[in-house]
């Protein structure tokens, strides 16, 4: 379903998770923030709780062009070991933490999930020998980690 739909919204302010979107979002060039004030930008936007996009905003972030290749990461990064929660959050199997190097978590999990379109978030039929269902080992994610610090 559409977030945007009443229904949504509604649970949106009831738990206080967001003020509700107006459409249209209003969008801004980059080159165009400069011509905005501060006092403009928070009566316009953060007092009036009116979302913005700005556009080509972080293209001068290097991490946006670093991080898009995996190689950055696995060069850079590939031979510490990091925290892994591999499966997913269930009552009957739940999430286990694994220790392993950047790289095999890369080569293990990040490249081969960009090649699938859609994980299950419930248990499939076929078990591992551990008679663990194995979608679940296929689905990992890195846990809160000071990568860039450690």
């Amino acid at each position: 379903d559409d977030y945007r739909l009443d229904k949504f919204q509604k649970e949106i302010l009831r738990f206080g998770l967001s003020a509700p979107i107006k459409y249209p979002v209003e969008e801004m060039d980059v080159k165009d923030c400069a011509n905005i004030s501060t006092d403009h930008f928070n009566e316009a936007y953060v007092r009036s709780q009116n979302p913005i996009v700005f556009r080509d905003y972080a293209m001068d972030w290097k991490a946006l062009h670093e991080w898009r290749n995996l190689n950055y990461f696995i060069r850079d990064f590939g031979h510490r070991i990091v925290p892994i929660e591999v499966g997913i959050m269930n009552d009957k199997y739940g999430m286990q933490e694994k220790m392993m190097c950047m790289e095999k978590f890369i080569n293990s999990f990040l490249i081969p999930s960009a090649q699938t379109s859609c994980w299950p978030l419930v248990s499939d039929t076929k078990k591992g020998p551990d008679n663990q269902p194995s979608c679940h080992k296929k689905i990992a994610y890195l846990a809160q980690h000071g990568l860039f610090t450690q």
